[in-house]
């Protein structure tokens, strides 16, 4: 805090989780500058000065009980060979009572889309939970979505409609989702 840009500044972005708010929340106080944590959702901290941008974790995921409501949906859970577990019981916990299917994704070179075609071709509103912790994998399971979306619309097929949900970790890859008629949601980004 002794360096001239950061005591000029008006505003602080971060620290990014709540267990090093505390270090900031001091200085911010006694020189009245906000301070906005993007990722914590902030519990033991309180202060006029503090604002959070993630929504609260009772309401991280809302959004997947509107995206399931209504007829003509399927839920698929997309595993691969490494899965985040905290996501995967938060995402279990938020699908209690609606009924879903599980894929499992294995990357082998000459096998195509991985049945994805067969998955996305059953003209339904699908909703495509990715929970693997790996990022290459997970840019492998959006390609593979991509290439069955492009061989079903090149064979004359309806294109398919879906939605892709990730965790808030791999929040890089939401402009990957190109010309497919798809979202890419990841909790920390839906909409209220």
């Amino acid at each position: 805090m002794d360096d001239a840009d950061f005591r000029a500044a008006r505003l602080i972005v971060g620290p990014v989780y709540e267990e090093e708010l505390p270090a900031v929340i001091g200085y911010a106080e006694e020189y009245a500058v906000p301070v906005v944590s993007p990722l914590a959702d902030v519990k033991n901290v309180d202060s006029d000065v503090l604002f959070q941008m993630a929504p609260p974790q009772m309401r991280k995921y809302a959004k997947i009980e509107e995206l399931t409501q209504g007829e003509h949906k399927q839920v698929t859970l997309i595993y691969g060979e490494k899965n985040d577990r905290e996501f995967e019981r938060e995402i279990l916990a938020a699908l209690q009572g609606v009924p879903y299917a599980r894929h499992n994704y294995r990357y082998a070179v000459k096998e195509g889309d991985q049945g994805l075609s067969s998955l996305l071709a059953n003209g339904k509103d699908n909703l495509l939970i990715v929970l693997s912790d790996s990022g290459l994998e997970v840019d492998r399971i959006l390609a593979a979505i991509a290439s069955a979306n492009t061989n079903l619309v090149a064979r004359g097929k309806t294109p398919p409609r879906f939605t892709i949900v990730g965790n808030s970790r791999w929040n890089r890859s939401t402009s990957r989702t190109g010309s497919c008629s798809s979202r890419l949601i990841t909790p920390n980004a839906m909409p209220r």
